[in-house]
């Protein structure tokens, strides 16, 4: 029997807004995927994207500091999602810091490019399993996060997406080094 190598697809990504419902648009995305028992980073892909005419939120141009200037000649979100549908095809784990977000955004973008999420993806919240690692068991904040793992985390470099899964890739394997979050199946020999 060939067994798939326990790949996970680590990402975030930056958006117009907050309401995938109301038109708001994935601006920018990261892809790092990592051979996870080696902690090996294979892919490694940080791209822009047209705004397609939907205005960036002044909140969410203060966070990741993307303007529409910056997206001038960028292609639409629909050319790279035949990519990011091999790279699920091959990673059966996406990793991300509030994955509900993030994976709300990916599900509606990559089903209106014809590409739609692996019905049997797995959405790892390093947000949502993370929990003991804040003082008082709310969601920690990716910065909460890194400094309960020990990981360095510069507020000057974040939000930017490729910057952002860097640290809570480093966090999250250190929190898998302490057994703080339980081993995917999908990754165990």
């Amino acid at each position: 029997m060939n067994k798939m190598k326990p790949l996970a697809c680590g990402l975030d990504t930056e958006t117009t807004g907050l309401h995938v419902d109301k038109g708001d648009r994935v601006i920018e995305i990261c892809c790092k995927v990592f051979d996870v028992p080696k902690k090996k980073l294979l892919i490694d892909i940080t791209k822009r994207f047209t705004n397609q005419g939907k205005e960036i939120n002044r909140r969410a141009q203060a966070v990741h500091g993307i303007s529409a200037a910056d997206l001038i000649g960028k292609p639409k979100f629909a050319t790279f999602a035949p990519a990011l549908a091999k790279i699920f095809q091959v990673c059966k784990v996406g990793v991300a810091h509030n994955a509900e977000f993030d994976f709300k955004f990916l599900a509606h973008h990559m089903a209106e490019a014809g590409h739609p999420l692996p019905d049997d993806l797995i959405i790892f919240d390093t947000m949502g399993e993370s929990m003991t690692a804040s003082y008082d068991a709310k969601p920690p904040s990716l910065r909460e996060f890194c400094w309960a793992m020990g990981v360095e985390y510069d507020t000057s470099e974040a939000h930017a997406a490729d910057y952002d899964v860097e640290v809570m890739m480093d966090a999250f394997f250190v929190a898998l080094e302490r057994n703080h979050f339980e081993t995917p199946k999908e990754w165990l020999p």
